[in-house]
């Protein structure tokens, strides 16, 4: 079930850190694989599938006006998990934004985030702690030569699978009942890196 029929103008928010690699990545490698996969298991066509992501890196403050509307007409996010995704405010408070509509229908759904680990930290929130994001760290690669290697093949095996996890979140996600709840990245306060190693995902605080 596609997410507009749900009321949803935007069915996967994309939420990730900003990089020049990450950028390279989900543009070339990734979101060409993802996109055709889910547009598949909604039973859409890839151009009626509508995935949100902010290539323009944010050299100001605030969020800009696309951004702030993709993020509260979006039915659930896609969130890539890299080294300090946490500690970026702007990708705190889009986490922390999908968690308190979470919160609102746990009613209805029980998740509206699947994450994928791109790269490991020591910063974590309690709300990701108790999460298991798909593992992608090993297919953080870009180029031609990527794809003409063995393990790309593994990688469109782990897409196929996360397009499933996506398409069964949105086709059990509730009506679009704006207006949900909208957290600021200037009011929230990144965690601190952990003392002792890394935090263990998968497992509550």
């Amino acid at each position: 079930m596609p997410a507009n029929t749900l009321g949803y103008p935007t069915d996967v928010f994309i939420s990730y850190r900003h990089n020049p690699l990450h950028k390279e990545w989900l543009k070339d490698i990734f979101l060409p694989q993802f996109e055709p996969r889910l547009a598949a298991e909604l039973d859409v066509t890839p151009k009626d599938l509508a995935v949100y992501w902010d290539d323009d890196l944010r050299t100001g403050e605030d969020w800009s006006e696309a951004l702030l509307e993709a993020l509260k007409t979006s039915c659930c996010m896609l969130g890539v998990w890299s080294r300090a995704y946490f500690r970026s405010p702007w990708c705190l408070a889009e986490w922390l934004t999908f968690v308190e509509r979470e919160k609102k229908v746990q009613q209805l759904v029980k998740r509206l985030v699947a994450p994928i680990l791109l790269q490991p930290d020591d910063a974590y929130p309690a709300d990701a702690r108790a999460r298991t994001p798909a593992a992608f760290q090993e297919y953080l690669i870009t180029g031609e030569a990527f794809r003409k290697n063995d393990l790309y093949v593994t990688f469109q095996q782990r897409v196929q699978q996360l397009a499933e996890d996506v398409a069964a979140i949105i086709s059990a996600s509730p009506q679009h009942a704006p207006p949900w709840p909208l957290v600021d990245p200037k009011t929230v306060q990144p965690p601190p890196p952990a003392s002792i190693g890394r935090v263990v995902l998968g497992k509550a605080a």
